[in-house]
Parts: structure tokens; C-alpha cells; sequence
């Protein structure tokens, strides 16, 4: 007990007034609320300070003896706190000797990882589409049968009808199923109609339908070739999803340049220039057409230049004069060309 009669404790923070007998209350002289409380946080932080000064003294202690030239302590320095005890100085050690780090080997240089591929998918042919293609398949069939054993036991009028209907529907019915997203279907009939449309042209003259058999079979070729080009035109434009309307008229485009020219001429000159620019209209047509078919379009493209390259070869190798510099001219304007057009058409690397 002191003289004042309260009971010894942590003094208050605020007064210094002893903290023993109030408890988890104020303090009596200064109203500090949870002045024990209080109390015994203020002297933990002091404690806490306390021990990290001395822990300091003793690291500056032990770094000043470590170190091989030690400065003098200058004359004006303040004394050490008297409540601090001197710090123990450990002998001094002698100062580590640096070697230089080891060398180690340059790495073996691998062999390089494989470039990333992406996984190749393969489409394969569903029994859908194999049961649509035997399907339009079977109705070109019929029609031929049809043409071949029933044409004759009708009159003129029911025949072209019956067939042109059967065309008709084939080629209407794929484009009511490009609108339904029936892709399959839809280039079945499409390839069906294509089809029937090519035994109508044939069997219009080989059965005389309409007196066709007096036109000549070349003119008649250039009449069914154009014919089928323009019907694959248009019903590609109506129904841009279908691949086979495209197709078709490009292969049915590929002939008619050369049935326009004379069997005379068609060694000369005038057959070379017709593949050369059979050639190059495949070319252009790839541009335009659909992924699917664009190397459809080269590949035709490069037979066209094939042949008309071997023929104006030949040609220039000829013995008339007039047709071997023709040939000559015409082979140095399509490598002209096909420079200037491999320049247009590179694209940038990066």
C-alpha cells in the first residue's frame, strides 16, 4: 500500500495516478476510461521500445568491431542512456576472402520444339449424305431411263413438260432447303437439278425435240454450254449457300472459248489465246468464289495455262512465220501478266 492508501499498479497514462485498485473502471483522478487497460498497453510499448534500442546498441556494437577499419567515435557524441547495459562485443572476425563465382558451362542448346500445329479435322461423309447423294443419283437415272425408254410413247408437249418439271422442282426444292439450313439436302437436289438439266439439253437434240437436230452439234454445244453457265449464275445468286451452282458454271465455262472457234483454227494461234484466257478468267473467278471452290478455280486455271503454254510452244516452233510470232507474242503477254499479277496479289509478310 502507498501513503495515499490506493493500491499499488501501473501508473495512469494521463496522471500517473496507480492503476491497481480501479479495475476495468475509469481513473478516479482523470476520468481515462479502461485506464488499467491503458496502462498496461502504454507499457508494453515502452518495454518493446526499450528492448529494440538495446538491440540496436548491441548490432552497431557488433558491426563497428566487425569492420577491418573502424571509424573513431567523434568527440561531441552523446553518451549511452544509463539504463541501457554495454553491450557484449564479440571478437573481431576476420573479414571473408571473396572468390570469384564459379563459371558454369554454357547450355546445351536442344533441339528446337516442333511448331504448334492446329489438330486436323477431317470431314468425313455422314450416311446421310451418302443416302441423299445415292438418292440424286437414282433420280438422274430415271430421267435417263426415262428419256431412253418412254420418250417416243408420248406426245411432244407432255414430254418437254414432264421433264422440265422434274428440273424445275429439283433445282426449286434445294433452294426451299437452302433457306432451311439443310445443307446436305440442298446440294444433292442442287447437283441432281444440275444434272437434269444437262440430259434435258442432250436429249432435246439426240431425240429432236423441236427440230433442235438441224442445228449444227457445235453451235449446239456453245447453246447448252452457255445455257448451264447462266442457270448456275443465277440460282448461285439466289441461294449464295449452295457450293454446286458455282461449280457448275465454272465447269461448264471452261469449253466454251474453244467450241466458238473453227476446228481449223483451233492449232493455232486463236486455240492458244482461248486457254490463255481460259486461263487467266479462272484466275479471276477464284477471287470471287468461295473458299471451297477457289481451288477448284486454280486448278483449272493452271491446266488451262498448261495447254495453252504446250500449244503456243508449238505454234512458235511452227513453220509459218505469222503464227509463230503470234504464238511468241501471245506466251510474253501472259508472262507479263502473271508477273504483274503475282506482284498485286502478294500479300505483306507481318
Amino acid at each position: 500500500m502507498n501513503p495515499s492508501g490506493s493500491v499499488w499498479g501501473l501508473p495512469c497514462p494521463v496522471c500517473g495516478r496507480p492503476t491497481g485498485d480501479i479495475g476495468a473502471g475509469p481513473c478516479p483522478a482523470c476520468g481515462l476510461p479502461g485506464a488499467q487497460h491503458a496502462a498496461v498497453v502504454v507499457a508494453r510499448i515502452g518495454s518493446t521500445m526499450t528492448d529494440l534500442a538495446r538491440d540496436r546498441e548491441e548490432l552497431l556494437a557488433t558491426l563497428r568491431a566487425s569492420a577491418p577499419w573502424s571509424a573513431p567515435v567523434p568527440a561531441g557524441a552523446p553518451p549511452r542512456p544509463a539504463d541501457v547495459p554495454p553491450a557484449w562485443a564479440p571478437p573481431p572476425a576476420p573479414a571473408p576472402v571473396l572468390s570469384p563465382p564459379p563459371v558454369s558451362p554454357p547450355p546445351v542448346a536442344g533441339p528446337p520444339p516442333p511448331p504448334w500445329r492446329p489438330p486436323s479435322t477431317r470431314r468425313r461423309i455422314s450416311p446421310q449424305q451418302v443416302l441423299l447423294g445415292l438418292g440424286a443419283l437414282l433420280v438422274v437415272a430415271a430421267a435417263i431411263t426415262f428419256v431412253a425408254v418412254a420418250w417416243t410413247r408420248f406426245g411432244l408437249v407432255f414430254q418437254a413438260g414432264v421433264m422440265l418439271t422434274i428440273t424445275a422442282l429439283a433445282c426449286g426444292v434445294s433452294a426451299w432447303t437452302a433457306r432451311r439450313e439443310l445443307r446436305a439436302t440442298e446440294e444433292a437436289l442442287a447437283a441432281a437439278g444440275a444434272a437434269l438439266l444437262i440430259v434435258d439439253l442432250a436429249a432435246a437434240r439426240a431425240l429432236g425435240l423441236f427440230r433442235i437436230e438441224e442445228i449444227p452439234l457445235r453451235w449446239w454445244w456453245v447453246v447448252s454450254c452457255a445455257v448451264v453457265v447462266a442457270a448456275g449464275l443465277l440460282l448461285g445468286r439466289l441461294t449464295r449457300s449452295t457450293a454446286t451452282w458455282p461449280l457448275v458454271a465454272l465447269l461448264a465455262a471452261q469449253p466454251l472459248p474453244f467450241l466458238w472457234l473453227p476446228g481449223d483454227v483451233l492449232t493455232g494461234p486463236a486455240g492458244v489465246a482461248a486457254a490463255l484466257a481460259v486461263s487467266a478468267g479462272n484466275l479471276v473467278a477464284a477471287r470471287s468464289l468461295r473458299r471451297a471452290l477457289a481451288p477448284v478455280a486454280r486448278v483449272l486455271a493452271g491446266i488451262a495455262a498448261s495447254v495453252g503454254t504446250l500449244g503456243g510452244l508449238a505454234t512458235a516452233a511452227g513453220a509459218d512465220p505469222g503464227d509463230s510470232w503470234t504464238a511468241t507474242a501471245l506466251l510474253a503477254a501472259a508472262g507479263a501478266g502473271a508477273v504483274v499479277a503475282s506482284r498485286h496479289s502478294r500479300v505483306p509478310a507481318g
